[in-house]
């Protein structure tokens, strides 16, 4: 049984043959050369972007990426859109973008202090298995909103017992949020 060498010397009458033929490469990953220059439109405009995007540093590459990745799918699903970034970039797709509406300024719905002057002297002695009954009327005879009244007393009791230290219900029937103390 012959070998696949001596087939190749038999054949090449003892040439240099190398069984593998050597191609060469670019040395660099670097598109270059006649041969390596068909690539695809979305290809160059990716170099393009790439080139774009290594000045801007920071981090923001990421960012754009992704958002110019999810902004694509947006289009093609046939939405318009306007993003504005925290790194000062703006895409907009389509003609019917309503302007960004004027934030509201917060207005305070009751003076500070109201709720915690209501509950605190109630809350302040309890002991461990206490129940509390707080009415939504404070002292002047002010109706307290029901669930403002409940939050404000799960933060007191979380920021003085701590975290899962207390029970709250509002009760509608007896008009009052209903504590117990577990801890």
């Amino acid at each position: 049984m012959t070998s696949f060498d001596t087939i190749q010397r038999e054949l090449f009458d003892g040439a240099n043959y190398s069984p593998l033929p050597t191609i060469n490469k670019p040395s660099s990953p670097k598109i270059s050369g006649r041969k390596y220059a068909k690539i695809s439109e979305k290809a160059r405009q990716n170099q393009r972007v790439n080139r774009a995007l290594k000045k801007v540093g920071d981090g923001t590459v990421v960012k754009q990426r992704a958002i110019e990745d999810h902004l694509e799918i947006l289009r093609n699903l046939g939405c318009e859109y306007m993003v504005v970034t925290d790194f000062d970039r703006t895409y907009v797709y389509g003609d019917k973008i309503a302007p960004p509406q004027p934030a509201k300024p917060k207005t305070q719905r009751s003076a500070p202090g109201t709720f915690s002057t209501h509950y605190k002297p109630l809350m302040e002695p309890m002991k461990v298995g206490d129940v509390v009954s707080i009415p939504f009327k404070n002292e002047l005879g002010v109706s307290l909103d029901p669930t403002r009244l409940n939050s404000a007393i799960s933060a007191y009791a979380a920021t003085h017992w701590g975290a899962g230290a207390s029970s709250t219900f509002v009760n509608r029937k007896t008009k009052a949020v209903e504590v117990l103390r577990k801890k």
